[in-house]
């Protein structure tokens, strides 16, 4: 992990977060697989290109 820190999250069932988030809780639940070769393809470039750099500069 980059910050060195852990998250502690007591487990709760999927059914409450569906309750709770509806729609939304599918994507708490599955996660997101999210890239950004697409946009770095089209010449994006990302100011912190390393989440280690952006946090340097945070001073974390």
């Amino acid at each position: 992990m980059s910050l060195k820190k852990s998250i502690w999250l007591p487990n709760i069932p999927a059914i409450i977060f569906k309750l709770i988030f509806g729609e939304m809780a599918v994507i708490l639940l599955n996660g997101s697989r999210i890239s950004s070769v697409k946009i770095e393809a089209l010449g994006f470039q990302f100011k912190y290109p390393k989440l280690d750099l952006a946090l340097k500069d945070l001073k974390l």
